[in-house]
């Protein structure tokens, strides 16, 4: 029973590995000219963009964290009782498998996260959005000082 536990847990590691890569591919360089504001700030984009990849990354960190955690305690516990009653390995691994899925949520919920993620948004994309319409119009003016 111990070792199903372990598959478990591993399997919960190649989840953050898996969100690990998934995230390095979304990482990229803030272009300084076209994202930087004059008074030093980065737009929202950029800000959104970085705060969702720490999110993504803690999101999936706890939850392999619960779910280690979870196989663990429910892991050694059936292993006592597999060893009183043989015919509950079925019903344990049921169990076993419900605290494996609270990984995967992290994973799922990571991904939908990272999804947004968009470091080189232009200006030019920008300005459909009525909150970087205000941020232009705030940056123009602060560059031509007007």
């Amino acid at each position: 029973m111990r070792a199903l536990s372990i598959i478990f847990c591993e399997a919960s590691a190649i989840y953050g590995v898996i969100v690990a890569i998934i995230l390095q591919t979304k990482i990229d360089e803030v272009p300084s000219a076209s994202m930087v504001l004059p008074n030093g700030a980065y737009l929202n984009s950029a800000v959104h963009s970085a705060y969702a990849v720490f999110a993504s990354g803690c999101t999936v960190g706890l939850a392999n964290l619960a779910c280690g955690l979870c196989v663990g305690i429910i892991g050694s516990t059936c292993a006592l009782s597999d060893a009183q009653n043989s015919t509950l390995f079925v019903k344990i691994l049921v169990i076993e498998i419900f605290g494996s899925a609270l990984g995967l949520f992290g994973v799922i919920v990571s991904i939908i996260m990272s999804g947004g993620v968009n470091f080189k948004r232009n200006l030019d994309e920008c300005v459909r959005s009525p909150a970087c319409i205000s941020v232009l119009t705030l940056s123009l003016s602060a560059a031509f000082g007007g």
